[in-house]
Formats: C-alpha cells, structure tokens, sequence
C-alpha cells in the first residue's frame, strides 16, 4: 500500500473511537431534546385544557350574576354588550317554562324551541339548578356548541325557564391549538 492510504488508515483508526463517542453523544442529546420538548408539550396542553375547563366552570357563575342583574327583565339590552365582551361565549338566551326562546343574543334564535335539549328537560324535571350539556350541532349557528344552563323559577319555587349561555367548541379547540 502506498504511504498516504497507510496514514488514511491509520487516521481513520485513530479517529474512529471519538467518532463513535461523538455519535452516541449526539443521539443521547438529540433523545434528551425530544423529551424536553414532549415536556413542554405535555405542560402546554394542560395549561390549555385548563384554560378550556375554566371557561366552563366560570358560565355558572357568570349565569348567576346574569340572574341576579336582570331579575324583572331577563331580556335587557345590557346583556348584548355582556357576551360582546366575553369572546369566550358566543350567546345567551332565555327561555320561557314551555321551552320558547324568548329573547337571546344570537341572530335569529328568537322565537326557536330549546325542548328538545336534553339540559332543558334537566333543568325542568329534576332539582338540578345548573346543567351542562354534551357537544350539539347548534341549527341557528350553525357550529359546534356546548350549553350551560342555569334553572329560572318563579317566585312559588316553580319552574320559570332557564338562562342557557353558548360555548362554541371552536373556543375551546383554539385555546387547546394554541
């Protein structure tokens, strides 16, 4: 063999040990930033979850100021503004003892029928004073929603209705995505 690949070979030799050590260091490096990454991502998703849960832990007490406010008007034009501010929720609405939407914030949902949702059928049937519902297809807007419905009575105790608040689904992906 010729001098230069004698000395190729005996550099490749000579080298191949930090070569090898610098390669498993590499991959342990490479291991350790994928799971400090999945870390963070773990830790990212539960503060988004969180944030998600908070927003439907805070409609009942939301809705029991809303109660309280607008005791003998249920339907003042305050309550626009309200959900205007709160981008969270997309509409409320209240609804009579038969099940009608009296008035509500979202376009075009007055004068429909909450009957057949299961939350007003809780609310009215059992003592429950406050419900959340599953995810609905919402027919007036026309996406996802969840319902949190308080229970309204009448002076005697009896059934009145309810205050529902919207949460669109949509909300609550966006803060998990983000």
């Amino acid at each position: 063999l010729s001098l230069r690949v004698l000395l190729l070979l005996i550099f490749a030799v000579a080298l191949s040990p930090v070569l090898v050590i610098g390669g498993v260091r590499w991959s342990g490096d490479i291991e350790r930033d994928t799971l400090r990454r999945r870390e963070t991502m773990s830790l990212v998703a539960e503060e988004a979850a969180d944030r998600a849960q908070n927003v439907l832990a805070s409609a009942p007490g939301l809705l029991d100021v809303i109660d309280a406010l607008v005791k003998n008007d249920p339907c003042s034009e305050p309550l626009n503004d309200l959900i205007d501010r709160l981008p969270q929720y997309s509409a409320l609405g209240v609804v009579n003892a038969e099940g009608s939407i009296i008035c509500t914030t979202q376009e075009g949902g007055q004068g429909s029928s909450a009957t057949e949702r299961a939350w007003f059928h809780e609310l009215r049937d059992t003592s429950a004073n406050f419900v959340q519902s599953t995810a609905y297809y919402g027919p007036i807007s026309k996406q996802w929603m969840l319902a949190a419905a308080k229970k309204r009575t009448n002076p005697d105790g009896s059934f009145a209705g309810a205050f529902v608040i919207g949460v669109p689904v949509d909300s609550l992906v966006f803060r998990l995505e983000r």
